[in-house]
């Protein structure tokens, strides 16, 4: 239940945001479906509302709060494994406590996540941004809007290769 230093799993997502007419996050699944919970789960614990898709019993691989606030997730890339939470656990974390982009933003850099991810973030008021997290190094905001498997560079070219992170990337941007 803690989703302290779980199982490493390897999928390839893709997130992309908007952040003017109107705030949008768009996510894809390419997680394999045997280990969803499928399960869309609305929560309202100590006064925040938060709704998201279920990952891990109360973790979330994606969702929103009651402030506007959304957050969605893809894998890095990268192997390095490390002691820290599962990203499940810290999307449910953010939307439960965060107000806003950057205030998800400051309490995402401190922190310690078990893989490589990509955290993209986007508030009621169009502020978006995509943070880097892995176990081996700072937390830090990549430059675009969007994100697939990678963290500005291709640190597993095979796995690149294999679910084409730079071609959906490259489409994402345009």
């Amino acid at each position: 239940l803690s989703h302290w230093s779980p199982p490493p799993l390897v999928a390839a997502c893709s997130i992309a945001m908007l952040g003017v007419p109107s705030p949008l996050l768009i996510r894809n699944y390419d997680y394999p479906p045997v280990l969803c919970d499928a399960l869309a789960l609305r929560t309202h614990w100590s006064g925040r509302s938060v709704i998201g898709m279920s990952d891990c019993g109360w973790g979330l691989m994606d969702g929103i709060n009651d402030r506007g606030l959304t957050i969605g997730i893809s894998f890095g890339g990268r192997r390095e494994v490390g002691r820290g939470f599962g990203i499940g656990l810290v999307v449910r974390y953010l939307l439960q406590v965060a107000q806003t982009t950057a205030d998800a933003v400051q309490r995402l850099a401190g922190l310690p996540v078990q893989m490589s991810y990509n955290v993209a973030i986007v508030d009621a008021l169009g502020d978006r941004r995509v943070v880097a997290v892995a176990p081996d190094r700072p937390a830090r905001e990549l430059p675009n809007a969007c994100a697939a498997n990678r963290q500005g560079e291709t640190d597993w070219p095979q796995h690149a290769d294999y679910c084409n992170t730079v071609e959906r990337e490259a489409l994402l941007e345009s």
